[in-house]
């Protein structure tokens, strides 16, 4: 479902993790506190699916991540202060496997394609 991601400070981790009741499954995105484990601030993540993630900025004041909906990854960035997520990349078809930053963070590498998966039916031959 992803990563575990500390904070580049080493002072907080990032996690989503999942719900399941049965009124309301979720996905979310946990920031806590290395020193005690205090939850620092807590997010419900929209989409389908989970992908990668979730990365640290630089800086420390955000996190990103790669959620899929309706089959199309795209690359979303969470800051931590409870600011609105804001959508980084604008893909209109296929998945996001993987992706990171060159060590400036002036360019995006990240692989993107499709799942595709055959069924074969076996029986008994007389």
């Amino acid at each position: 479902m992803g990563d575990v991601s500390v904070s580049p400070d080493g002072r907080l981790l990032a996690y989503p993790y999942s719900t399941y009741t049965t009124t309301s499954p979720g996905r979310h995105l946990a920031i806590v506190g290395l020193a005690d484990g205090s939850n620092v601030k807590s997010f419900d993540l929209p989409g389908e699916n989970w992908n990668t993630g979730p990365y640290w900025t630089s800086d420390g004041k955000a996190v990103q991540y790669s959620l899929i909906r309706e089959g199309i990854g795209n690359i979303w960035q969470q800051p931590i202060d409870g600011g609105s997520r804001t959508k980084l990349t604008r893909f209109t078809s296929a998945e996001i496997f993987d992706f990171n930053w060159s060590v400036d963070r002036t360019q995006l590498f990240l692989s993107r394609g499709g799942i595709t998966s055959d069924v074969v039916l076996l029986t008994k031959m007389d």
